[in-house]
C-alpha cells in the first residue's frame, strides 16, 4: 500500500511540470490571438480612413496619407507581441517604418520628372510592402499582410 502511494505521489510529481507546461501553453495561446485581434483591429481602422481619402494624388492627400501611416505604425508599435513573435514583430514595425519614407521619395521622384528615379524606389518601397505583408500573414496579422 504504502508502495503504491509513493508510486502515485511520483507520478504527481512527473505530471506536475507537463501540466503547468500545458497551463503556460494555454495562456500563451490567449495572449496570441488576443495580439492578432488587436493589430488586425489597428490594420482595419487605418485602413478603412485610407480608403476614405480617396485617391491620393494631391501634396495635401499625401501628407494626409502620410500621417496616417505613421500613426498606424505608432499603434502597432506601441502593441507587445507574446514571446514568440517578438523578433518577427519587431522586424515588421521596423519594415513598417522603412515603407513609408521610401515611398514618399518615389512620389517626390515622380512629381520631380525623374523616372528612373522613381521607378527605383517604387520597386524598393513594394519589396518593403511585400516583406511586411509576408511577415504580418506568418504571424496570423490577416488584415494588416492585405495593405
Amino acid at each position: 500500500m504504502r508502495l503504491a502511494a509513493l508510486g502515485l505521489l511520483g507520478l504527481g510529481l512527473c505530471l506536475a511540470p507537463a501540466r503547468l507546461a500545458f497551463a503556460a501553453t494555454d495562456a500563451t495561446s490567449l495572449d496570441r490571438i488576443e495580439f492578432q485581434r488587436r493589430a488586425n483591429a489597428v490594420c482595419a481602422t487605418y485602413t478603412r480612413k485610407i480608403a476614405a481619402l480617396g485617391p491620393v494624388t494631391t501634396p495635401a492627400s499625401v501628407d494626409r496619407w502620410a500621417t496616417l501611416m505613421r500613426a498606424q505604425t505608432r499603434a502597432l508599435a506601441a502593441l507587445r507581441p507574446p514571446t514568440v513573435y517578438t523578433i518577427r514583430y519587431r522586424r515588421f514595425v521596423a519594415v513598417s517604418r522603412a515603407v513609408l519614407p521610401v515611398a514618399l521619395e518615389a512620389l517626390e521622384a515622380k512629381r520631380a520628372g525623374d523616372a528612373a528615379r522613381s521607378k527605383r524606389l517604387s520597386e524598393q518601397a513594394t519589396r518593403l510592402a511585400n516583406e511586411r505583408s509576408r511577415i504580418a500573414d506568418n504571424i496570423g496579422l490577416r488584415t494588416c499582410a492585405k495593405q
